[in-house]
């Protein structure tokens, strides 16, 4: 989804609390070798760019997310 202009326009309007990541492995892929739930560094590379952070704190939004999700909150 954020390989494309529209879909990093989408990432940038959503709420951050709100952003989890998938990969869509083993149909999506990066360089010719299928994506794989390790591959969340490069989406996570992107989503500093999108939002203007550096990585640490990208990561660290995703994984909060991800802690809330499984939270039950």
């Amino acid at each position: 989804m954020i390989a494309g202009a529209k879909g990093r326009s989408l990432v940038a309007a959503m709420p951050r609390s709100r952003v989890l990541l998938e990969t869509d492995g083993p149909f999506a892929q990066l360089r010719r070798a299928p994506l794989e739930p390790w591959d969340i560094a490069v989406a996570c590379l992107s989503l500093s760019n999108i939002w203007n952070v550096d990585y640490p704190e990208a990561e660290s939004i995703i994984r909060r997310n991800e802690a809330t999700l499984l939270a039950g909150q």
